[in-house]
């Protein structure tokens, strides 16, 4: 049987029973007073969420790509050093590319103060400041960017001349490719500027005008055509290795470095992907144009990157060789081995052909363990057969 005699003062559960007296239980009259403050409490809470911003994976983007374009750019004027050239137009073009990307760059950063990558609630300036800026961070992006991959794209097209201009049909394929480049970096120049008219009225609407062009549209019209030349640039170096009479290990080797092109592709189809979601009629103008001016960052830096590989070994090897490919075996590079993009009809006849057409700059290449860097500035290499074997001569104009 249970003890129902009250506690004495001093045993310990008194001071429980106490407080338990002191804190009765809710009655079930009050639960809707309850209920009613912690709905209120959740709305107040909704009324000051926490602060959403983009910004984060902005400055990772800019503050990893940046140095390591500077870093390839760095070690292609190395290479040239190595072999005592002096540059050539690939690699001005390629000067060319990263200043615009360094333009592109310091316009991220100003706007980055401006609340690029947050909310309009959010932002540090008035929202109608906002409104004015960010189109002229738009119109920098747009001049900055064309530049910027054009420069990449002629850059690799130079340096397709010196290697396959004896290649009929890659010549012509390169005077196409260029052509086009060429025109998409006028057009998307001009359509840039004057897409509103007159062009002030893009950032202000206080002044009378008028846009005939949607910037969404612009944006994967643009990208697309860019993103098609890209395919272009990688397919053709890969039609002339696939002809090389070498091992396949060899062939990936050479092939990687003219390749790397498939990394700005995945950029653009992501950059493709999120100008397919912009909408610049929507009011979170700075929130929506974060994604979109991150990835142009990484595009237009891969692109640097890119342009500058194919040149890189020299420089590579001098700091230690590291994934340098060996395209010879110990006993060195046989007459067998040699590069066989002509066949050998076409050899057989060289001498009745021309003799200032140069031969194709890739057997120079392969011979030469893959450094395009030792092919000077209109450096030129004929094949022609003596018995059994080729020679390989090198001129210079």
């Amino acid at each position: 049987m249970l003890d129902s005699r009250p506690f004495s003062p001093g045993h310990p559960l008194t001071g429980i029973k106490e407080e338990h007296e002191a804190f009765p239980p809710f009655r079930r009259d009050e639960m809707p007073l309850l209920a009613s403050t912690l709905l209120t409490s959740r709305q107040s809470a909704a009324h000051h969420p926490m602060t959403e911003s983009l910004q984060p994976g902005i400055y990772a983007c800019l503050l990893v790509m940046l140095p390591l374009a500077t870093l390839t750019l760095g070690l292609r004027f190395y290479a040239r050093r190595i072999k005592r050239l002096r540059p050539w137009w690939d690699d001005y073009l390629a000067v060319v590319s990263y200043l615009a990307a360094v333009a592109y760059d310091a316009s991220i950063f100003v706007f980055l103060k401006y609340g690029l990558g947050r909310k309009m609630s959010d932002l540090p300036i008035p929202q109608e400041e906002a409104r004015y800026y960010e189109p002229q961070l738009q119109e920098t992006q747009e001049h900055t960017y064309t530049i910027s991959i054009g420069a990449a794209q002629l850059s690799l097209l130079v340096l397709y001349w010196r290697l396959f201009k004896s290649d009929r049909g890659a010549k012509i394929a390169i005077q196409v490719l260029s052509a086009l480049v060429v025109g998409w970096l006028i057009a998307r120049i001009l359509v840039a500027t004057f897409q509103c008219v007159p062009p002030e009225y893009f950032w202000d609407k206080a002044i009378s005008g008028t846009c005939p062009v949607d910037p969404g549209q612009f944006f994967i019209w643009s990208v697309s055509t860019h993103l098609a030349m890209d395919v272009a640039l990688m397919i053709l170096p890969a039609t002339q290795i696939a002809r090389l009479s070498i091992p396949v290990a060899q062939k990936a080797a050479i092939a990687g470095m003219f390749t790397f092109g498939a990394v700005v592709c995945v950029a653009s189809i992501v950059m493709l992907v999120e100008s397919t979601r912009y909408n610049a009629k929507e009011d979170e103008i700075m929130w929506n144009t974060a994604a979109p001016a991150m990835w142009s960052a990484a595009e237009i830096h891969l692109s640097v990157m890119a342009c500058c590989l194919p040149v890189l070994r020299p420089a590579v090897k001098s700091l230690g060789g590291l994934f340098v490919p060996r395209f010879s075996s110990k006993g060195g590079v046989y007459p067998r081995d040699l590069i066989q993009l002509e066949s050998s009809a076409y050899i057989r006849n060289k001498a009745k052909r021309d003799r200032n057409e140069s031969a194709n700059q890739l057997h120079h290449y392969a011979r030469a363990q893959g450094d395009v860097s030792s092919f000077g500035r209109g450096s030129e290499t004929e094949i022609y057969t003596k018995g059994p074997r080729e020679d390989v001569e090198s001129r210079h104009c």
